[in-house]
Formats: structure tokens, C-alpha cells, sequence
């Protein structure tokens, strides 16, 4: 959204799009890599400043910066959480079934398991959500609220099995590497 406004800015003031659009990518791969988000957010406003003499775009970055930051912000301990989870359902199946795949036919066999319990959690909430629609439309409050718990649990399945196929994906690329260690060899 903040890119999509930014290049509509860009247009206005006849800028050339591809270098600001380049140069919004270079920041975006700063914070990503963990440099300071406003220290980077900052060169780009100054870049902007600089080769572009756009004062309406640059009041535009800087009321945007701080909105950027704490997205990236959010967005990054959202990450970590989602790896934590990854990570854990890892350990818990190397230290249940072994560090590697005995073949790459039991780990594809055992990923599509794991993406069909993944499946079977969306279509329980796709199938929750039809009957919430149903009683909203009996004013049947009671019933919503009961189907509402239904879909948390759901969902909350869905993401531990989505995490599980994650974690079998790692343990794929890590039976991989070892083949490939020991072809080299």
C-alpha cells in the first residue's frame, strides 16, 4: 500500500518510477536484514530529497516511516513466533523419528500427510463458517458464538499442522543435504 502510494506520487511528479522503485526494494531488503528501520527509511526520504526535489513525496515518506516501522516491527515478532512453532514441531519430530528421512519417498509421503490434515482444518472452518452465516441469519446468537469456538480451534489446528508440514519441508532439505554430502564423497 505505502510502494502503491509512493509510485502513484512518483507518477505525479513525473519521477522515474524504476529508480524509486529500486530504491524503495533496497530499503525494504535493509529492514528486512535487520538494519535500523528508520535509519534506513531516513536515506531513503533523503535519497528522494535529493534526486528528486519532491517536496509532497518526502512529506508523504516521512509521515509514512514511522507507520513502515512498527508494520516491520509487528510483522517481525509475528515471524519469530511462526518459527518458534516451526522450530519446535522440528525437534519434536527428529527427536520422535530420527534427524533425516530414510528416503525422499517417506518425507514427500509424510508431507502430503501433513498437508492433507492441513486441508482437512480449512475445509472444517470453511464448513463452520457456512453454518455461522446460516445462524446469524436465525438471529441464533447462542449458536454463533458456539461455532465461533469451533473456528478458533480449527484455526488453531490449521496453523499446527501448517507448521508441521513446515517443519517436515526443513527435515526434507536436511535429508538432501546429507545425500548430497555423502554423493560428494
Amino acid at each position: 500500500m505505502c510502494q502503491e502510494k509512493i509510485l502513484d506520487l512518483v507518477d505525479i511528479n513525473m519521477l522515474d518510477k524504476k529508480d524509486v522503485e529500486d530504491r524503495i526494494k533496497a530499503c525494504v531488503n535493509l529492514v528486512q536484514a535487520g538494519e535500523n528501520k528508520e535509519e534506513a527509511i531516513q536515506d531513503f526520504v533523503g535519497w528522494v530529497m535529493e534526486n528528486f526535489r519532491s517536496q509532497r513525496l518526502c512529506d508523504y515518506l516521512e509521515h509514512e516511516s514511522s507507520h513502515f516501522a512498527m508494520e516491520q516491527e509487528e510483522n517481525s515478532v509475528h515471524e519469530n513466533k511462526v518459527f518458534d512453532l516451526v522450530n519446535a514441531q522440528l525437534e519434536f519430530a527428529r527427536g520422535k523419528y530420527g534427524e533425516k528421512f530414510h528416503s525422499l519417498h517417506e518425507g514427500w509421503a509424510v508431507m502430503l500427510e501433513e498437508a492433507e490434515e492441513s486441508e482437512e482444518a480449512f475445509l472444517e472452518i470453511r464448513q463452520s463458517l457456512e453454518e455461522i452465516w446460516a445462524a446469524i441469519k436465525e438471529d441464533d446468537f447462542v449458536r454463533v458464538n458456539d461455532l465461533l469456538e469451533d473456528v478458533r480451534i480449527d484455526c488453531n489446528n490449521g496453523i499446527v499442522e501448517l507448521s508441521q508440514v513446515s517443519a517436515v519441508v526443513q527435515k526434507m532439505m536436511d535429508t538432501i543435504e546429507a545425500i548430497e554430502i555423502l554423493n560428494r564423497n
